[in-house]
């Protein structure tokens, strides 16, 4: 019966099974056996690996270990890390020789994250194999070691060679980098990788924190959109090297093969959203605003697709929409950075450099076409650290000009352009505010309403612009004759406010209207001209004339035309 099901399984095999057969190395009779060195922390498996492709799927162990079908195993010439796309079942067979006495506790490890199913037939002493399952569609807690890849625990046979069989399946990647621990020796490389990781997400999470507290300070969206960059940057890294799976949902490995993908989609939208926001893309160049915001909805459409899609499609799309997001941000960067002479682009090119390098490479390694190497492995975590340093460095300096900005906004929103005095807006802000404090204080204070003597004549004669330069400097003027906690504001074209405190009487605010008087009729010079005016103010002083700020101001202002009528040049009191 096992020699029909051999038969029927070898004449299934499909295209894709004899191409692999024929890449490969010559057919070996047996494994080369690797000889376990006692005192060795580690040994590579790789050149003892022989494999064979069941595209069935239904053959067991006992199938696979008689030795009328060692002929089928074949031993990989090419990098076992990276043989490609292979959606069959893979048996990978080898044999370990362990020196007499050695009885050290050895651990096998396969150190690529994303296998679906791998179960470990290891020989019985008394004959038959011991089962040991891990994979992503295993429960961590089902697992013979829960870790971040796959272990497995391997009893030594002293003295002795023993051959293994792991049955291995999965739809993406096939990669066998298969190492025999001491178990000492792996529990010190693990804590060695923990520092270098704790230390890599602790760098992370505190960028991410730091500008989620400037957004907090500053509600500036585009430190928003650099914690959702950084938080789908780091779901992405930790989908990568196996973490998000041990810590994240050990107990569903119904959603792992999703959220790999899942995580790809999300980062991609991720920096999209956040160059697009940083660059302001769309004030810019529209065209690249349109093409980011384009992507962004596409990403979200991707995202939504991919629990419902199957696995394959959802691969390809993760993968190609990673790559095209990564290779379009770069070259909007590049576009603005060179174009635009923007700086903010040059961080962003400058930053996404590196991961854009390791994006493109991981993406080729996925697909099989670049080897495994320590840039596949670890290049996309140098990366994204580099990045996430540079952008935050140029985000800092966003702050500056945020602050710079929110300043210009505030003074034109509270000061007058002519003439550098508070303008209506602020006056009405402040009025309130100087009239509770003499309420609670139990002061007085009083309102000058000025009026510009003839300031219309001077327009119609001269210009708008000798005007202009006549209220700038009796606004200078003004401010010089006043104290320097009182209030000069502009609240017309040729109207101005003076808020001051009042003694008892009031004799302070009138020899303040006789200053201002004074210093407003001095003549003016206007490159040949001599430009010359004179004001009428009305005051009104707080509680003698009125107790709340509108009637103060019609006070005031009524007292103003007392002493236009009187001639101008002159102050009135309100009676």
């Amino acid at each position: 019966m096992h020699a029909r099901r051999l038969v029927r399984s070898v004449s299934a095999w499909g295209p894709l099974a004899i191409l692999v057969l024929l890449c490969t190395a010559q057919r070996a009779a047996a494994a080369d056996v690797a000889v376990v060195d006692p005192h060795a922390p580690r040994v590579v498996l790789t050149d003892a690996l022989s494999v064979y492709v069941d595209p069935t799927g239904k053959l067991d162990v006992e199938d696979v270990a008689q030795p009328a079908f060692a002929d089928h195993f074949v031993a990989p010439t090419g990098d076992p890390r990276n043989l490609g796309h292979i959606h069959s079942v893979l048996w990978i067979r080898f044999a370990l020789r362990f020196a007499p006495g050695d009885r050290a506790p050895r651990v096998l490890e396969l150190a690529y994250p994303f296998v679906d199913s791998l179960t470990l037939y290891a020989p019985r002493p008394g004959g038959g194999f011991e089962a040991s399952r891990a994979g992503d569609h295993t429960r961590v807690s089902e697992r013979a070691l829960p870790d971040r890849g796959f272990l497995f625990p391997i009893a030594p046979t002293p003295g002795g060679a023993a051959t293994y069989y792991l049955r291995y399946q999965s739809v993406g990647l096939v990669s066998l980098p298969l190492s025999l621990w001491r178990d000492d020796a792996l529990r010190a490389a693990r804590q060695t990788e923990a520092l270098a990781l704790g230390i890599y997400y602790g760098c992370l999470i505190t960028l991410l924190l730091y500008n989620l507290a400037l957004y907090v300070a500053l509600r500036a969206r585009v430190y928003l959109a650099y914690v959702v960059y950084t938080a789908t940057m780091v779901f992405f890294m930790g989908t990568q090297n196996g973490l998000a799976s041990l810590y994240l949902y050990p107990e569903l490995p119904q959603i792992v093969d999703r959220a790999s993908y899942l995580a790809v989609v999300l980062a991609a939208t991720g920096v999209t959203y956040f160059v697009h926001t940083y660059l302001a893309s769309g004030a810019l160049s529209p065209r690249a605003g349109r093409v980011l915001r384009t992507l962004q909805w596409l990403g979200l459409a991707i995202l939504v697709a991919i629990p419902v899609a199957p696995r394959l499609v959802a691969f390809w799309c993760s993968m190609l929409f990673g790559l095209g997001a990564v290779l379009v941000v770069y070259s909007v960067a590049l576009y603005h950075w060179i174009g635009a002479r923007s700086r903010p682009a040059a961080y962003v090119a400058v930053a996404i450099t590196l991961p854009a390098a390791g994006a493109s490479l991981l993406f080729l390694r996925n697909i099989g076409l670049f080897p495994v190497t320590w840039i596949t492995e670890y290049g996309m975590q140098i990366g994204t650290m580099f990045e996430m340093l540079v952008l935050s460095l140029g985000l800092a300096e966003q702050v500056a000009v945020i602050r710079r900005e929110r300043e210009e906004a505030r003074r034109a929103a509270s000061e007058d352009a002519l003439t550098g005095l508070a303008n209506r807006t602020h006056l009405a802000a402040a009025l309130p505010q100087i009239l509770s404090r003499a309420r609670r204080n139990g002061r007085r204070f009083g309102v000058l309403w000025i009026d510009i003597d003839d300031l219309k004549p001077i327009n119609d004669r001269y210009g708008h612009a000798a005007g202009d330069a006549l209220l700038r400097h009796t606004a200078a003027r003004m401010r010089e004759a006043v104290r320097a906690h009182d209030l000069v504001a502009r609240v017309g074209g040729d109207e101005f406010v003076v808020v001051a405190e009042a003694d008892h009487d009031g004799g302070n605010l009138a020899a303040l209207a006789a200053r201002l008087n004074a210093s407003i009729a001095a003549p003016i010079e206007y490159g040949a001209l001599r430009l010359q005016t004179s004001a009428s103010i009305g005051i009104a002083i707080y509680p003698l004339h009125a107790d709340n700020v509108s009637d103060l101001l019609a006070r005031a202002d009524r007292a103003m035309y007392e002493a236009k009528a009187a001639g101008g040049s002159t102050y009135r009191l309100a009676a």
